[in-house]
């Protein structure tokens, strides 16, 4: 009699840290579906190319390459499939991988290093933001009820997206594996360990935990919270898991430009000036702009400088690369930058 399939009962040595109950379940469900049912799909047969042939191909789909060396260069640093991302809109319509005519390599590449600066730039602008929420959830529950409030129930609210314990064990998890100063010297300190103050603890919480954190939090202790920013908490709810989604992106170094935003950021239709048209789209990278820059005109910190952040902005996204439809590839619409909102 064969053995059952893992996704019975488990692996404990394929184990998948940190994922809801749910999410293990349906990777387990691919493992055995991979192991056990046959595929009707080919198998993968495509060969490795050296870079010399990585380059000799391009130049088969008509990229024109002026200087093979530089082209090499740069695909012994940049890996062929991640360039290839951004060679798409230069491909010609309907006919494959086949590039327009006079397109230059030197293009394809601009357009990467534009979106490493457009990355670099969103990161400027989420860190103020990360640093005022970790301090205000901080804040507002030490105040109110004491340095261990995140470590009781009583002020979350349990649904079938959020066990407080199990979110609590993973915050745990978080306080032993670091090596900050201040926790090791808590933990040789206190009797409480590996339980933090919540100040403490806010700290040490990756960014998706923290947003897990508020928004299971009771409504009025979200109101409160969100109140600083002059935004609903469904709204801060809302773009506090967007922000996590795109500070994935931005740390994996993975293409910004020209994405549909899988986790879309609620729009407060009901302000007067997000009813304005244009309005920015949830769906890409203008909607994200805006929020970011409504956000930090909150938050008054002497290192980031809101107006200076969108003339940079501004700037880098008016030279179109040599792309058709550059900024509507991002929802940015025709005198975008005058909308009462980018102010």
């Amino acid at each position: 009699m064969r053995n059952w399939p893992v996704f019975f009962y488990g692996d404990p040595h394929r184990r998948v840290n940190h994922l809801s109950s749910r999410h293990k379940l349906r990777i387990r469900i691919a493992r055995w579906a991979r192991t056990w049912l046959p595929s009707k799909k080919p198998p993968y047969h495509k060969k490795h190319l050296d870079f010399a042939q990585q380059i000799d191909l391009l130049g088969k789909r008509g990229l024109v390459i002026a200087d093979t060396a530089v082209a090499e260069a740069f695909l012994q640093q940049i890996n062929y499939y991640r360039l290839s991302a951004y060679s798409r809109v230069f491909y010609q319509p309907g006919n494959g991988e086949i590039f327009l005519p006079g397109t230059k390599f030197e293009q394809v590449q601009s357009l990467y290093e534009f979106d490493r600066a457009l990355r670099s730039l969103i990161n400027e602008a989420l860190e103020p933001i990360e640093v005022s929420m970790r301090t205000g959830l901080a804040y507002h529950l030490g105040h109110k009820y004491g340095p261990f409030a995140h470590t009781t129930g009583k002020i979350f609210s349990e649904n079938r997206y959020f066990n407080h314990a199990e979110w609590l064990d993973h915050v745990e998890d978080e306080t032993t594996r670091s090596r900050e100063v201040f926790i090791q010297h808590f933990q040789n300190t206190y009797a409480e360990f590996p339980a933090l103050p919540v100040w403490t603890a806010v700290e040490i919480m990756s960014f998706g935990t923290l947003s897990k954190m508020f928004a299971n939090l009771n409504s009025t202790d979200q109101a409160a919270i969100s109140s600083r920013y002059g935004f609903h908490q469904n709204i801060i709810t809302s773009w506090l898991h967007t922000i996590v989604y795109v500070r994935n992106i931005c740390a994996h170094h993975a293409r910004l430009w020209n994405r549909e935003l899988r986790v879309k950021p609620a729009i407060p239709n009901k302000l007067k000036d997000w009813q304005i048209a244009p309005r920015p789209s949830p769906r890409n990278i203008s909607g994200l702009l805006f929020l970011l820059n409504a956000l930090n005109s909150k938050i008054p910190v002497p290192h980031f400088d809101p107006a200076k952040w969108r003339e940079s902005i501004e700037a880098l996204v008016s030279n179109d690369r040599g792309v058709k439809d550059f900024q509507a590839r991002m929802g940015l619409a025709q005198d975008w930058n005058k909308h009462p909102l980018w102010r």
